[in-house]
């Protein structure tokens, strides 16, 4: 096991590996300049009737918008030419 020093010191360690790497600071822009515009748009989180919904992870709530509301951009099917 461990002492907490040195798993503070590993997780520095990854961090600092990590912040070095541009697909992790393209995300975290993304992320920045995401909350800005949520910011300046005032989004509005949608109301949730459950307590154990709020604390869902984002993936399950855009799975259960999905069901809810279909998927984006749905058109009507193209069946493949077979004369």
């Amino acid at each position: 096991m461990q002492t907490i020093a040195q798993l503070k010191q590993i997780r520095q360690q990854m961090f600092d590996e990590l912040s070095k790497m541009p697909e992790y600071r393209a995300v975290q822009a993304m992320k920045k300049f995401i909350d800005e515009m949520a910011e300046i748009y005032g989004s509005e989180e949608p109301i949730v009737e459950n307590k154990g919904q709020s604390e869902a992870d984002p993936a399950s709530k855009a799975i259960e918008k999905r069901i809810v509301e279909g998927p984006e951009g749905v058109s009507q099917r193209i069946r493949a030419y077979s004369p």
